[in-house]
């Protein structure tokens, strides 16, 4: 895993639960606005489901 995405991981650690909620509602928000414009615009998203996932199955989230 890159350097960034484990960094990212230690600071949500550090996030109280209440906002580590309130970031994963906004990320899934980031992510159905992002599938959408790629659709529109027959483009490949963004991995921002893929990091989202990854952080789920470690417990993370």
């Amino acid at each position: 895993m890159s350097a960034l995405k484990e960094r990212a991981k230690e600071l949500i650690d550090r996030l109280p639960e209440e906002l580590v909620s309130r970031l994963i509602e906004d990320i899934e928000d980031m992510i159905e606005l992002e599938r959408a414009i790629a659709e529109e615009e027959e483009k490949p998203g963004v991995p921002l489901e893929q990091l989202l996932r990854e952080l789920e199955a470690e417990g993370k989230l």
